[in-house]
């Protein structure tokens, strides 16, 4: 027996749901670590922060995914004369966690 179209769609609807509903989870865990670190002490993200790094707030739209990692955990290797320092002690979790924040901001 073939399910109705309000089963299928209401099926569609959950999972959708629960998708964004996941992603704003990640986001939101990746905006707490950016805070948490203090990224935003240097960096702005929408009018908000710190000035003498780059401004995030379009990172996503600027930057690959590999790039942002690299630059988490190792910034000289794009920039030898950085003050950014390295935050390669932080878990895998964590920095993909940052960097599904950040690749968001577009």
């Amino acid at each position: 027996m073939m399910p109705s179209k309000t089963v299928a769609l209401s099926t569609l609807l959950f999972v959708g749901f629960f998708v964004v509903a996941l992603g704003c989870e990640m986001h939101a865990r990746g905006k707490q670590l950016f805070q948490q670190n203090k990224c935003i002490e240097c960096h702005t993200i929408k009018g908000k922060g710190g000035a003498v790094g780059p401004n995030l707030s379009n990172v996503g739209a600027r930057r690959s995914r590999d790039y942002i990692v690299q630059q988490i955990k190792d910034p000289k290797s794009h920039n030898p004369n950085t003050q950014m320092p390295s935050f390669k002690d932080l878990s895998d979790q964590d920095i993909k966690d940052l960097v599904d924040y950040l690749t968001s901001l577009k």
